[in-house]
């Protein structure tokens, strides 16, 4: 079976944004920097990423899950990656970045997730 034609469409539509308006993609590319060098200063192991996605490496599948229970009790939507997807003890955070981010909230994140991180030990 083939795709929708809505599908098409909206790919078609999303291509003539991305080339009218090259500042989101920019946007995008400099949230994500300003996001990881958040992370690496507040010693955050998010790996050499070069997608807008940042994974947040926990380990055991357990804590991961907590942890992003925990985001979601303060407005942040962050899944936790778990095996089967992963090995078992490499589970993360899986982060994704927007273009429309704002350097406060990706404070806020960051700092969220040190402190979560260092109280849930489960």
């Amino acid at each position: 079976t083939g795709l929708p034609a809505i599908n098409c469409i909206a790919a078609d539509v999303a291509l003539d944004i991305i080339s009218r308006e090259p500042q989101r993609q920019k946007a995008l590319w400099h949230n994500c920097d300003y996001f990881k060098k958040r992370c690496q200063e507040k010693g955050l192991s998010h790996g050499d990423s070069d997608s807008y996605i940042i994974p947040i490496f926990i380990g055991e599948a357990s804590r991961a899950l907590a942890i992003s229970e925990a985001l979601l009790e303060k407005q942040l939507m962050v899944s936790a990656i778990r095996p089967p997807t992963v090995a078992p003890g490499a589970s993360r955070l899986r982060i994704s970045i927007l273009n429309n981010h704002t350097k406060p909230a990706l404070d806020y994140l960051c700092d969220t997730l040190v402190t979560l991180i260092e109280t849930i030990k489960t």
